[in-house]
């Protein structure tokens, strides 16, 4: 697997300072989109619960 990454990224001349930024970017995209939909999962059951407590 290693092997492959770095056949490929001499392949296509990308050195490492290159490669690896986009995948520190879309690492936090990936982990904000999945903390905003994971909080508001989580809020969105605790209003359920206030309602029905509420009602």
């Amino acid at each position: 697997m290693i092997s492959e990454v770095r056949m490929f990224t001499e392949k296509n001349h990308i050195t490492k300072s290159e490669y690896i930024p986009p995948l520190l970017t879309w690492g936090i995209i990936t982990f904000i989109l999945f903390f905003a939909l994971y909080t508001r999962i989580i809020v969105s059951s605790n209003e359920g619960e206030e309602s029905v407590e509420a009602f």
